[in-house]
């Protein structure tokens, strides 16, 4: 992973016309948002003949003031409105476990690609939620998404380079933050790096309307009771 440098395949930068921009931007906070793609390649036998199947996947890095959040999802799903929520079902075909950690391992590159640009900026990724983390009697308190992703990425952002949020910190959110750190420093964050951290706390205040839609069902009962009191 060291020696990588992600190439996007296009950059979305705002405009003059609004209309435009929130339909590809509709966070006013976001910069521009660079893309990335990455093919899974499955090997598999018809009637005797070797094949290989792609599995295109678009991979968003968006660009805020101080912090950047990594998406990704299936390139045939790039129109649908939830595109980062989708399982097999709704996608026609199953990833294997190697495939995800592919796709993990390309989205690792691109937030270390980010880091080493802004060294003193943050940079991280929702696991999003879906029904099967809140099946009622088996109802997790972190996405099945977070989850994976956790256990993938803090194997790769290793102290003391790299400093990774806790889930006390936003694992309720099914959030992970990542920056660099200073080798016996690790706990403390540099001047520039205390102001970016702020921007991304302005970030969530302003979208605390959208803060339970990040929470599976069993955390949002207890943080929001009032959701489901007519359920």
């Amino acid at each position: 992973m060291e020696n990588e440098k992600p190439i996007p395949i296009g950059i979305i930068r705002r405009s003059d016309n609004y209309h435009l921009d929130y339909s590809r931007m509709p966070d006013p906070e976001v910069s521009y948002i660079k893309i990335y793609s990455i093919s899974i390649k499955r090997k598999f036998e018809k009637k005797g003949i070797k094949k290989i199947k792609k599995r295109n996947y678009l991979v968003e890095m968006f660009h805020f003031q101080g912090f950047g959040l990594v998406k990704f999802y299936p390139k045939i799903k790039k129109n649908d409105g939830n595109k980062y929520k989708l399982r097999g079902a709704e996608i026609g075909y199953s990833l294997t476990v190697p495939e995800i950690r592919n796709i993990l391992r390309y989205c690792s590159v691109i937030m270390k690609s980010y880091l080493d640009e802004f060294p003193h900026n943050f940079v991280g990724y929702i696991g999003q939620t879906d029904d099967k983390d809140n099946f009622p009697n088996k109802m997790r308190d972190e996405a099945q998404r977070a989850s994976i992703y956790d256990r993938y990425v803090t194997s790769i952002f290793l102290p003391p380079k790299y400093s990774v949020s806790s889930n006390k910190v936003l694992g309720e959110l099914n959030m992970k933050l990542i920056r660099k750190s200073i080798k016996h420093k690790e706990l403390t964050l540099t001047p520039q790096q205390k102001i970016n951290y702020k921007h991304f706390t302005e970030f969530l205040v302003n979208r605390q309307n959208d803060i339970p839609d990040l929470m599976t069902e069993k955390t949002k009962r207890k943080y929001y009771p009032q959701l489901f009191k007519n359920k």
